[in-house]
């Protein structure tokens, strides 16, 4: 019997490495191959950082394990280090490549503010603070209620900013609100029927003459559970992409609960305004990680046709656990 124990042994080296590779290969693939959709790595992915300082933690760690044992060179060793070691770059390396985030240009044609408010964990004096700085024209907010979003636009308009509110809230077992503030210089618009999702939208549709004044959608698709609304959060995020199409002037911002990496995001048709700007590495969620650990599952998408992200950046207000996503964009 004790023969046998040494190629056993010998056998699960190999085996473990075979594991690892794959591993890191479905992770660099993840939306190519619709893994990013599964269950837990539907969850992970959205850390792309975090998993490669992990996968480089683990990589050391190994290298240290078997220099101990004086196997450091071991073919299997240096196979797994090597698999490891060439993820978490790569990881670290697209975040790194999609941006931080850069500084406010001056005259944008417009700015969008979206920032899911975790209700009146965002006080009103707050919100009207962060629209005031970033000199927002159109303001998306997932789980703002309309008190106090109105709250907001009336300091706001005590400081001569003129906002009109929109609101509505979903029905019960799930009853979230979404609410809008449009700066009354883009002309008028009209509350009109949203997407149907679990955490509520918002449509706005310009009622002027004016054709340069976009359709504004603001949604709060369902989050990636492990348990029963994975299957919702595929459809729901698949829906809020699918809103804006080149040459249909839409605007879509909100919290999506998903990031670029998932699968939703490989149907686009328009432009992520954020990742245009630079700033597609910035995480919104959640706050308390530093931005660049977090998730970026909040975006302004807009219809490439008529505008481009120039400037973005991330903003942590108030008690939220998201941050919010300022983008300023350019007519063109």
């Amino acid at each position: 019997m004790a023969t046998g124990r040494p190629a056993r042994s010998g056998k699960t080296g190999p085996v473990i490495a075979v594991i690892v590779v794959g591993g890191c290969l479905a992770g660099l693939f993840a939306r190519p191959i619709g893994f990013s959709g599964l269950p837990l790595v539907a969850q992970a992915i959205s850390f792309k950082l975090l998993l490669g300082l992990g996968a480089g933690a683990i990589a050391v760690l190994v290298a240290v394990g078997a220099a101990i044992r004086g196997r450091l060179r071991s073919a299997t060793v240096l196979t797994i280090c090597v698999a490891l070691l060439a993820t978490g770059a790569i990881f670290g390396v697209t975040v790194v490549a999609r941006g931080s985030g850069t500084a406010a240009v001056a005259d944008p044609d417009l700015t969008v503010v979206e920032f899911n408010t975790l209700d009146t964990a965002t006080t009103p004096a707050q919100l009207a603070e962060l629209v005031r700085r970033s000199d927002a024209d159109i303001v998306m907010l997932p789980e703002a209620d309309r008190a106090s979003t109105t709250a907001a636009a009336d300091l706001l308009g005590a400081a001569g900013l003129d906002f009109e509110v929109f609101s509505m809230s979903t029905p019960e077992p799930y009853p979230l609100p979404v609410s809008a503030m449009v700066r009354r210089s883009l002309g008028g618009y009209r509350q009109a029927q949203g997407p149907d999702l679990l955490y509520g939208s918002l449509r706005l549709e310009p009622i002027g003459d004016s054709p340069s004044a976009p359709t504004i959608i603001a949604v709060h698709p369902v989050g990636p559970s492990i348990g029963s609304t994975l299957s919702g959060w595929r459809s729901e995020s698949k829906t809020v992409t699918g809103l804006c199409t080149p040459g249909s002037n839409v605007i879509v911002a909100g919290d999506f609960n998903a990031t670029v990496d998932h699968p939703a995001f490989a149907e686009l048709t328009c432009a992520d305004a954020a990742d245009q700007a630079g700033a597609g590495g910035s995480g919104t969620w959640p706050s308390w990680l530093p931005s660049a650990l977090a998730a970026p599952i909040d975006h302004v998408i807009v219809d490439p046709q008529r505008y481009r992200g120039v400037a973005a950046w991330t903003v942590r207000t108030g008690g939220s656990d998201h941050r919010a996503l300022v983008v300023q964009l350019r007519r063109g």
